[in-house]
């Protein structure tokens, strides 16, 4: 997530999320960095990312759940453009009270709990709905 002064750049129900899988070998925030490159042309040190969120998805119909985690790139290079116009339809900055009504419902989840500042686990798509997790302490060892 690209936060620009309290503005976000989240795709939508009609776009393909900004994402991707760990090539071999790779750890989450530099597959971060490299997808970031890709899809919007933005330079992200994976030390100037912070683990912001992550998401349990469940898809359903017997397909492999996903774990989604959510970075924040607390600096960046370049602006963001799509460079992926056959799988994105649009990629433009919305304020935090006014994003659009059409978000993926998966990264949504991620986005919001973000914006909560909730920096633990959301179990999403469920049949028993969105259930969120908070980040607990660890156990005191005797």
């Amino acid at each position: 997530m690209l936060n620009n002064c309290s503005r976000f750049l989240p795709t939508t129900r009609y776009t393909e999320r900004h994402s991707g899988k760990l090539d071999p070998g790779e750890t989450p925030t530099a597959a971060c960095a490299r997808e970031a490159w890709e899809e919007t042309g933005v330079i992200v040190d994976p030390d100037h990312l912070r683990l912001a969120h992550t998401v349990h998805h469940h898809q359903g119909d017997g397909a492999p759940d996903r774990i989604g985690f959510f970075f924040e790139a607390t600096a960046w290079e370049h602006e963001p453009v799509n460079r992926e116009a056959d799988k994105c339809l649009r990629l433009a900055w919305f304020a935090v009270h006014d994003l659009p009504d059409d978000l993926i419902p998966y990264p949504e989840a991620g986005l919001r709990a973000y914006l909560d500042g909730d920096p633990g686990i959301t179990v999403h798509g469920r049949p028993d709905d969105t259930e969120r997790v908070r980040r607990t302490e660890s156990p005191t060892r005797e």
